[in-house]
């Protein structure tokens, strides 16, 4: 008689234990490149503002882990941090080729969340939010300045699987720096690796 209560609370934590089993998290590593594009307001030989656009590729790393809270649903939620080095460049020229206006992304260092929904076979589809911290360097009317301008970063993409571990991952990402008028949209394709 006494199996019947044992069973009935075996069976009440039984999701708890399913929630906390540490399989659900599993962390990743990425390799990515692709490439930067570049919007933004800036200063044109006359000392107008205009849009100015420029490009750029880009290389670098993503780290981090997530899992599906419900092991019966497609949910998948998790967080992760990424860095990348560029060669962005958006120029506003002189008659002469000196420079006007002209920014330089060198870089970036961001952290996101994400929440993705897990597809029959493996796949997965996946949108993300978070920050990006931009590495610039500008040179406006003959004064160079550079440093980190934070942006607001939304992104959305897929992973396709290669085997129960690797995976290849397609994303792209569109930041705001408000305080530089700066947007950029990132397109990338990275290979990872689920631990």
């Amino acid at each position: 008689m006494r199996t019947l209560p044992a069973l009935a609370v075996a069976a009440m934590i039984a999701p708890g234990v399913a929630l906390a089993d540490p399989a659900a998290f599993r962390p990743y590593a990425e390799g990515l490149v692709g490439g930067l594009s570049i919007q933004r307001d800036a200063q044109t030989p006359l000392g107008t503002d205009a849009d100015r656009g420029g490009s750029g590729f880009l290389g670098g790393a993503r780290v981090g882990g997530g899992g599906r809270p419900m092991p019966t649903s497609g949910l998948w939620i998790g967080a992760e941090i990424e860095g990348w080095a560029a060669d962005g460049r958006s120029n506003s020229r002189l008659p002469g080729g000196a420079c006007a206006d002209c920014l330089r992304i060198d870089g970036a260092l961001g952290a996101f969340g994400r929440v993705g929904w897990q597809l029959p076979g493996g796949g997965m589809m996946h949108g993300r939010v978070g920050w990006q911290g931009l590495a610039t360097d500008r040179t406006q009317g003959g004064r160079n300045d550079s440093g980190w301008q934070g942006a607001l970063a939304l992104g959305a993409g897929a992973e396709i699987p290669l085997s129960q571990r690797a995976y290849v991952r397609l994303d792209g990402t569109w930041s705001r720096a408000g305080s530089a008028d700066l947007e950029t949209w990132q397109g990338t394709a990275a290979v990872g690796w689920r631990f």
